[in-house]
């Protein structure tokens, strides 16, 4: 009995030792993986069980959690990179790295020329990549064909528990920092540069200039031509096989509704959560401040340049609108587009109808105010065109 009693305090001691445990957390994975074969379930419950034993033998070996690693850094190792860091002179490092890239260029072109003595092996590097490119997507699908084999719960489990295991303060606290390293940037950019001159702007500026003097300009154009009819080839061509399926097709017709759909149901949702979250006072300060915000003066000037562009136009050549327009409605179908227009309008009135007592005695009455407000304004341009009206709506009665 003695035997037996000495026998397990030696096992259990020698059970919590570091080598024990690396032992049995290195080789325990590899038995349950054995265990599993090439069987999806096993295989999915040997990685949970695996990922338990790992932890548990770990557990002891680092006692702070990952919320908590102060103690995993020791003084040693901190006082080891600082001896690192006064060690490396990054200066030298520095200018290290500048007289290698500026010796790159010289390495490369001689790589080139003595490649390019030899054309066919140059093409048999290039015809590498797509072989390679075969290669890559043949494991993307032999990858992918195990977990299409397991059932859809046990996929979706895998796939919730991977992301349950994401630290989402993690990726908050970067997103904080990131957020906080922008308005620093944002900041600094105003304090270092003129005053209502950002440093930003002024740099991009200097880039932007820099750039477009070295461009040919002239090829750079070209090529963005040549760039979009490649796009517009390319795009026919796969609307070309999409619209020779019929089911492909119908598909992407139904897409058209089911997105404005969607898109109600945004806007639905959005509607509802302003209702809750705003009283109707709390809106309209919302609203106004929002309205603040857009620059009135500007966006009329705007307009103004707009108009004052056209009129200038229109005095060079009155035809340049009038020529196409002309083109285009004599091209149309006289029975077909006034068949169209008339049927539109039709459902257009006999839908509108049953709001009409609503809608037309506002409508009608601003109008009739716009007709008397303009009248004042300019009395014989208005005179004429009140005329005009009227002797077409009496000839149609006729």
């Amino acid at each position: 009995m003695a035997d037996k009693n000495l026998i397990e305090d030696i096992a259990r001691s020698a059970a919590g030792t570091d080598i024990c445990r690396s032992i049995v957390r290195g080789a325990a994975p590899e038995f349950i993986s054995s265990w599993a074969g090439r069987n999806p379930v096993k295989r999915l419950i040997a990685r949970f069980v695996s990922r338990s034993i790992t932890k548990s033998f770990a557990a002891e070996a680092a006692p702070s959690s990952s919320h908590d690693n102060a103690e995993v850094v020791n003084d040693e190792v901190r006082e080891n990179f600082r001896r690192f860091i006064e060690a490396v002179d990054f200066g030298e490092l520095k200018e290290a790295l500048d007289r290698s890239s500026a010796l790159s260029g010289p390495y490369i072109k001689m790589i080139n020329e003595e490649l390019w003595e030899y054309p066919a092996k140059v093409v048999c590097l290039l015809a590498m990549i797509p072989a390679l490119s075969n290669t890559a997507f043949t494991a993307a699908k032999e990858t992918a064909a195990p977990l299409n084999r397991m059932a859809p719960d046990l996929l979706t489990d895998v796939i919730l528990s991977l992301m349950r295991d994401i630290d989402i303060k993690q990726v908050s606290s970067l997103i904080n920092e990131l957020s906080e390293l922008v308005r620093k940037i944002h900041t600094g950019s105003a304090l270092i540069g003129e005053p209502g001159r950002p440093a930003i702007p002024e740099v991009f500026n200097k880039i932007s200039k820099d750039l477009t003097d070295s461009i040919d300009i002239p090829l750079l154009l070209k090529a963005g031509l040549m760039f979009g009819e490649i796009k517009e080839q390319v795009i026919n061509s796969i609307s070309g096989a999409v619209n020779s399926h019929q089911g492909l097709l119908a598909d992407r017709i139904m897409n058209g509704f089911r997105h404005s759909s969607s898109a109600a149901s945004r806007m639905g949702r959005s509607l509802d959560s302003i209702e809750k979250n705003f009283n109707d006072r709390n809106l309209a300060d919302l609203i106004s401040a929002g309205l603040a915000e857009i620059d009135v003066q500007e966006l009329s000037d705007s307009i103004n340049r707009i108009c004052e562009l056209i009129n200038r136009i229109h005095e060079s050549d009155p035809d340049i609108i009038r020529g196409p327009l002309t083109q285009f409605f004599s091209s149309l179908d006289p029975y077909e587009s006034a068949e169209a227009i008339r049927r539109t309008f039709d459902d257009i009135a006999e839908s509108v109808k049953p709001a009409a007592p609503i809608i037309l005695p506002p409508l009608l009455k601003g109008i009739g105010e716009m007709i008397s407000s303009a009248r004042d304004e300019n009395p014989n341009e208005m005179d004429e065109a009140l005329r005009t009206l009227k002797q077409a709506m009496e000839g149609g009665e006729k």
